[in-house]
């Protein structure tokens, strides 16, 4: 009697690899001859390729890669993969794809806070005026105080004759000069 494959007298098993777990499993196989093989990153049974991202433009390019993995990043348009824009004429770190034209003086009536480009539009007027509640004069729509408030004195003696709402070395020039008047 002869032996089989698998080294038994008078046998008919075959060998072959027995690891349900190898790409190469064979079912029939009575013994393993250490034939089996392993899936590499790419899906070849036995291979030693690896995955990664296999195209050339994009920022995590690899050039080892044996199959693509379908994880490459681009950058975003109008800029390199380290966020530097490649269009940015002003130099201002603004891509000029991302440029946003408005006014950007922060005291400006029509301020825009997206604004990156200042357009020159800024206006300046419109939205000043008196701010204080006191004053007879005062505007709620006003944003910016223009100076020009006015506030009703209550007495008619006081002591402020400048009207400059303090009570200074003016005030007291005046007073000097008007000792002994009446007040009515």
């Amino acid at each position: 009697l002869a032996l089989d494959e698998c080294g038994v007298c008078g046998g008919t098993g075959t060998a072959g690899c027995t690891d349900p777990a190898a790409c190469n499993y064979d079912q029939g196989a009575a013994c393993d001859d250490g034939s089996c093989l392993a899936l590499d990153e790419c899906g070849v049974c036995g291979g030693t390729g690896t995955a990664g991202c296999t195209d050339p433009a994009a920022c995590n390019y690899d050039q080892g890669a044996a199959c693509d993995n379908g994880e490459c990043t681009y950058p975003n348009p109008g800029s390199d993969c380290e966020g530097t824009c490649l269009n940015d004429c002003d130099g201002d770190g603004v891509c000029d794809e991302d440029e946003v034209a408005g006014c950007t003086y922060g005291f400006a009536c029509n301020y825009n806070p997206s604004a990156t480009d200042d357009d020159g539009t800024c206006e300046l007027d419109s939205c000043s005026g008196c701010t204080y509640t006191d004053a007879s004069n005062y505007d709620p729509s006003a944003i910016f105080d223009d100076g020009a408030c006015v506030f009703e004195i209550a007495n008619s003696c006081p002591g402020d004759l400048t009207g400059d709402l303090t009570v200074n070395m003016q005030d007291l020039l005046i007073f000097l000069s008007l000792y002994g008047s009446s007040c009515e």
